[in-house]
């Protein structure tokens, strides 16, 4: 019995040390697995202390980005600003059309515009006729010949076909202009048409028109065709768009100088008083068959004008000036204006 009392104490005591073992090492293992998961706490509280920083820097960062952006925004508007300013202050000033307002089309049927028309040229004559006007396809040829002479004087002849309302008329008129040689634009009407060309005294009759779109001078009522380019360069003097030379220079190896008078045709006016000045004598030459007055002076600048011009020229006061070494100077004098012609 008392062995059996041993032997049970000695089993419980082992089993008491393994228990105080077991326990020791599952305190060691809890003890171990806190410290690691404080670890891992700390590491993910640093880690999101340096997510917190960064994101910090990145927005810190993105305001001078935005802010650059802006500054650079601001420097282009800038600059887009000056340079509109830049362009509008270098323009030419442009003169409004305020002028004949009107559409139509030409007799190969492309709309045209008054405005397109007009502004294009310092004068434009409008011819109204009609392909039962006698008169009117008698002077076709002579105005297709007129039209080629005056580009170089920045004007144009046009038509417009008054009885141009149907088909057939216009079909006739094409084959009127086409046997004339005529290449000039012609209009077809348009309403309202006899309000702005009034037709009441003849056919045919021609109107001259500014690049403005204003009606200027005097219509020229029949075919006065030895009229209109007379009437052309009146209106360019008086509104100072003449293209006409007035004082051509040239070279010449006969040292002397020769003054030149020529009509606006080209045609030399015989017997017009050209004088030629220093500042202190004057001499007065006449103008040959040539249209030459001569002069040997020595070279130098000298003042020309014409004296006294033949009968049927207008006088011209203007004086010009020769170059300083000899030379042939061109002066146009123009003649002047018939009266009126009506057919």
């Amino acid at each position: 019995m008392k062995k059996k009392l041993i032997s049970m104490l000695s089993v419980l005591m082992c089993i008491l040390i393994c228990f105080t073992a077991c326990g020791a090492d599952l305190d060691q293992y809890t003890e171990t697995e806190e410290a690691e998961t404080e670890e891992i706490e700390i590491e993910e509280t640093e880690t999101e202390e340096i997510e917190e920083t960064e994101t910090e820097e990145i927005e810190s960062e993105e305001p001078e980005e935005t802010e650059t952006e802006e500054s650079e925004t601001e420097n282009v508007s800038d600059s887009v600003a000056e340079t509109l300013s830049d362009n509008e202050d270098n323009s030419e000033p442009v003169e409004e059309y305020d002028g004949i307002m009107f559409e139509t089309r030409d007799i190969d049927g492309n709309i045209v515009t008054s405005e397109e028309l007009f502004s294009k040229y310092d004068v434009t004559m409008v011819n109204v006729w009609a392909t039962w006007c006698y008169w009117c396809v008698m002077e076709l040829p002579e105005l297709e010949k007129l039209n080629n002479k005056l580009s170089g004087k920045n004007c144009v002849v046009i038509g417009l076909l008054g009885d141009g309302e149907d088909k057939q008329t216009i079909a006739y008129a094409k084959e009127l202009m086409q046997d004339a040689g005529c290449d000039y634009l012609c209009l077809l009407p348009f309403e309202g048409w006899e309000d702005i060309f009034i037709m009441d005294e003849g056919w045919p009759t021609s109107f001259f028109i500014n690049s403005k779109g204003e009606m200027v001078g005097e219509p020229v009522i029949g075919a006065a065709v030895d009229m209109y380019e007379e009437c052309i360069d009146s209106i360019l003097e008086e509104t100072g768009s003449d293209k006409t030379a007035s004082q051509n220079v040239t070279g010449n190896d006969e040292n002397v100088y020769r003054i030149y008078v020529v009509d606006q045709y080209s045609n030399p006016v015989v017997g017009a008083k050209v004088q030629f000045c220093t500042s202190d004598t004057c001499k007065i030459g006449t103008t040959d068959e040539t249209g030459a007055a001569v002069f040997d002076d020595p070279e130098g600048i000298y003042q020309v004008h014409v004296l006294k011009a033949p009968k049927g020229y207008k006088v011209d006061d203007t004086v010009l000036e020769t170059p300083d070494r000899y030379g042939d100077m061109t002066i146009v004098l123009r003649k002047k204006m018939p009266k009126k012609l009506a057919f």
